[in-house]
């Protein structure tokens, strides 16, 4: 009975296991590169869709490696400047390709097929003298938009085949989508880089608030305090005092409803600090007997100027007509 057990834990714990090795090892050696276009794109398509944080261009590349087996492969940013002087290895590499970058992109701009470097170099987009790789590589373009934004260059596959027409065809379909998902990957930094600054702006609006809020209504307490102090004793100074207050409520006022108008206002358009500034602020001339007119010019209401701006725009608006008020003594006022 023992012998029968340790034979059947011989085949489950180490034949299986080697079996399975040795034949996955035979897989790789000689039916890579053996696949259907359709059903790999199908898998890179998948593979994309994958909500995480890596780059698209860094999936190419791995399933790439994996399934067609280049020995080397290089993300060339075309619009990166080539340093000087040209370095060895792969910066060397990228740096000989971008000093082609304009011709090599206004060739895939019309050519947007996949070439291979000796292609290239006979049309006269590569420059002569390149190393025997680069002859041999294969040159995939990824647009970003209307442009070329990268290239793609694969070197000669593990075992020195060449790319075949079914190669290029995965590759041609595959920059397709890659492309499409640049795109999308651009939107959403754009996006990114957009809320980050909206956030960065209302966090300074709001410490503008607080800060001002806080100065406001330190002085009332202040002025509140001495008022009850010297009323009995001096009650036209306290009625000065009290008018003080009540001015500086009003400011505060304006304050926090300008603070509100701004943040309320999450697309950062102009359109809700005229609003506020007509109504408002001219509100406060008008109940002074000064005629206010306004006049907006076209398309000014759509203007996206975002928070601080506008926050700034709305204080300037206030200094102007507080001047108004207090020194013009005018009648009427165009704005």
């Amino acid at each position: 009975p023992y012998a029968y057990l340790l034979l059947v834990l011989v085949l489950v714990f180490v034949y299986m296991p080697v079996r399975n090795l040795i034949g996955k090892g035979v897989v790789w050696l000689f039916k890579r590169g053996a696949y259907k276009v359709e059903d790999e794109v199908q898998k890179f398509i998948l593979s994309i869709g994958v909500c995480d944080n890596v780059p698209v261009l860094d999936k190419f590349t791995g399933f790439v490696k994996n399934l067609l087996g280049p020995s080397e492969i290089l993300i060339i940013d075309m619009r990166k400047d080539t340093d000087n002087p040209i370095s060895q290895g792969e910066e060397g590499y990228k740096n000989l390709i971008r000093k082609d970058a304009g011709s090599l992109c206004e060739y895939f701009t019309h050519n947007k097929k996949p070439a291979y470097g000796f292609e290239l170099i006979g049309r006269g987009v590569l420059k002569e003298g390149l190393t025997r790789e680069i002859h041999n590589a294969v040159f995939v373009a990824f647009f970003l938009g209307s442009d070329v934004r990268y290239t793609g260059v694969l070197f000669k596959k593990w075992n020195n085949a060449a790319y075949f027409r079914r190669d290029m065809q995965l590759l041609d379909t595959i920059s397709a989508d890659i492309s499409h998902v640049l795109e999308a990957e651009d939107m959403r930094r754009v996006m990114v880089e957009m809320e980050a600054k909206m956030r960065r702006e209302r966090e300074e609006v709001m410490k503008e608030m607080h800060d001002g809020l806080g100065s406001i209504l330190t002085n009332i307490t202040v002025a509140s305090q001495v008022a009850g102090q010297v009323f009995e004793a001096d009650i036209g100074k306290a009625k000065d005092i009290v008018g003080a207050i009540s001015s500086s409520s009003a400011e505060a006022s304006d304050f926090l409803r300008a603070g509100l108008t701004v943040l309320d206002n999450h697309a950062g358009e102009v359109g809700p600090v005229i609003r506020h500034i007509r109504h408002r602020l001219g509100g406060m001339l008008e109940t002074c007997g000064i005629n206010v007119n306004f006049e907006v010019g076209d398309g000014v209401d759509s203007l996206k100027a975002g928070a601080a701006v506008n926050l700034n725009i709305i204080r300037c608006f206030q200094e102007g007509f507080n001047n108004i008020l207090k020194h013009s003594g005018a009648g009427n006022v165009n704005v």
